[in-house]
């Protein structure tokens, strides 16, 4: 008898593991889905930028190549700096422009995957879900209307002592007739 409940025991253990494996490889793949997305998007921009800018800097160069060629080597020789293409300010901003798609790139990657790590520990049970955030409403509620005083009359005050002398008298005279025990041996 002692086997089967063993046996059944390991049976159900697992079964949790299996359930347990499956959310985990599930949320591994939604994970490498939306890091995909968020890697090929990125290379995709970085590509374009790049391309653009090494086009605008051929088209520069050509540009300059004719300038020198129709000005003949004597003067390209004279003057050499009126002959460099123009392409430094976009060689920048490429630089600049690839720098940022690459730097949301990786921060995009790190939520993703650092979130898809919370759910994994959490479908694990290593890890404790995060508390859900109440929604708050943004509008203040308007401040209560501050009631005035109320006035004590003297036949309001006497029925006020009255109550806790009553209630003093009470107590006292509960006190004085509570039978007395004595321990007994």
């Amino acid at each position: 008898m002692e086997i089967q409940v063993v046996i059944n025991d390991v049976k159900g253990k697992a079964e949790t593991y299996a359930g347990q494996a499956q959310d985990v490889f599930k949320t591994s793949v939604e994970v490498a889905k939306k890091a995909n997305g968020i890697f090929v998007g990125s290379m995709q921009t970085l590509a374009k930028t790049e391309s653009a800018a090494a086009k605008d800097l051929y088209e520069a160069a050509l540009t300059s190549f004719e300038k020198a060629k129709k000005a003949g080597v004597k003067a390209v020789a004279n003057k050499p700096a009126e002959f460099v293409p123009n392409g430094k300010d976009r060689i920048v901003t490429a630089y600049s422009d690839s720098v940022k798609v690459v730097t949301k790139a990786r921060t995009d990657l790190e939520k993703v995957f650092e979130k898809g790590f919370d759910t994994i520990q959490v479908q694990l049970g290593l890890k404790k879900p995060a508390p859900k955030k109440r929604a708050t409403s943004t509008a203040k509620k308007a401040p209560a209307a501050k009631k005035a005083p109320a006035k004590k009359t003297a036949a309001s005050k006497s029925t006020a002592s009255t109550a806790k002398t009553t209630t003093k008298r009470t107590t006292s005279t509960a006190k004085k007739t509570a039978p007395k025990t004595t321990p007994s041996a």
